[in-house]
């Protein structure tokens, strides 16, 4: 099973209490490939059933110190 079992659930991405591990960048581009182009990190926390915080952490790059 590749979803969770709540990613159905409108408020899924933003209140997720199902954590299989961690989300890899892999996981990411499938889901924009599946919602499309113009998929927001809110849109594929949802489809994946994740926090939006853990999609936009590995989304957005890391500071240069």
């Amino acid at each position: 099973m590749t979803r969770a079992t709540n990613s159905g659930h409108p408020g899924a991405g933003q209140y997720a209490t199902s954590r299989r591990g961690g989300v890899s960048m892999n996981d990411i581009w499938q889901a924009q490939e599946a919602i499309g182009q113009r998929a927001t990190p809110s849109m594929i926390a949802r489809y994946l059933g994740r926090c939006e915080i853990d999609v936009r952490v590995l989304m957005t790059p890391e500071a240069a110190t």
